[in-house]
């Protein structure tokens, strides 16, 4: 780890769940955390508790309550907000940051906020889906199409999310994206074969700013921090990320505040073949992406040659 951080590497990943074995080797990734933090890296945390999802897979299966329409009942709020507070204490123990990564309801942010609360230094991240899509939606045909860890919510942590990121308990918005095609998500039979993530890249800054700002819910400045300046700074990429300004990578987002789109799959530039926001209204969109001063797509034409991305080396971690 310590040669990694040093190569500019300074984030790792940990999956509180069955394919990483974390009940088993829950003290190794203790010591993990602590290795992270004693090097100056930042541990992120993929929050379910796995004794839990397993036990409800188990019985779910068993009953034959088999396809998406149970999918959510198989990994429900309890095992996220199990999974954040014992997280949370492992990471005092540890001594080091950590960053909990798409967050879906209130049973994670409550303990986030608590713990902040008496100093500890923790971050909170949400995903698209959680801010525009409900758990109603796996009533629908090929509802395969929204199977995520954690899964969609009830309407009501929609707004548990939004109040999240107004109020700095939430510090990031991020995709977690994933190219997958429908016949891939249709692929599992029971509730713990379906497979998760979406496709939701384009989409992201957008929809974020449509019903974020555009419907009060964000202010401008909080829009742009949340899905620009605090990843830059949580991972090390500030201020050649995240900023403009002069000595800065001049990765900049030109956006049309005003510009009415309807989201279409024929529109989209992902592998997946299905568009998770089909019909969905938005007002602003980008029209100009620069990426260190040349613009790499316009209106919607990708103009950036492969192979001209970098390898950036990040900076040790420092606390927003």
């Amino acid at each position: 780890m310590a040669d990694a951080i040093a190569e500019g590497h300074t984030s790792f990943k940990l999956f509180m769940i069955g394919m990483a074995r974390f009940d088993e080797l829950a003290a190794d990734y203790l010591k993990v955390m602590a290795q992270a933090g004693k090097h100056g890296a930042l541990t992120n945390v993929h929050a379910e508790d796995q004794c839990l999802i397993g036990y409800l897979c188990e019985q779910m299966t068993a009953e034959g309550k088999l396809g998406p329409k149970h999918f959510p009942d198989s990994r429900p709020r309890e095992a996220e907000g199990l999974a954040v507070q014992r997280a949370i204490s492992m990471a005092k123990y540890a001594e080091a940051p950590i960053y909990l990564v798409h967050l879906s309801c209130e049973e994670a942010l409550a303990p986030i906020r608590q713990a902040r609360a008496h100093g500890q230094i923790i971050y909170g991240e949400t995903r698209p889906l959680y801010l525009h899509l409900s758990r109603e939606r796996f009533e629908e045909p090929d509802a395969e199409r929204y199977v995520g860890w954690p899964p969609l919510r009830e309407a009501s942590q929609m707004q548990v999310m939004w109040d999240g990121l107004r109020s700095d308990n939430l510090q990031t918005v991020a995709t977690d994206h994933c190219g997958w095609n429908l016949a891939q998500k249709k692929a599992g039979k029971t509730v713990d074969e379906l497979l998760p993530g979406m496709s939701n890249l384009e989409t992201l800054i957008p929809m974020l700013y449509s019903e974020g700002v555009g419907q009060g819910k964000l202010s401008l400045s909080r829009f742009v921090e949340v899905s620009a300046t605090n990843p830059a700074k949580l991972f090390g990429l500030y201020p050649q990320k995240g900023t403009i300004a002069v000595g800065s990578d001049a990765d900049i987002v030109i956006f049309d505040t005003k510009k009415d789109v309807t989201i279409r799959h024929r529109n989209m530039h992902s592998r997946a073949d299905y568009e998770l926001y089909e019909g969905f209204q938005v007002t602003g969109w980008p029209t100009h992406t620069l990426s260190r001063g040349e613009v790499i797509v316009e209106n919607g034409t990708v103009l950036g040659n492969a192979g001209r991305g970098q390898l950036l080396k990040r900076k040790r971690f420092a606390p927003l």
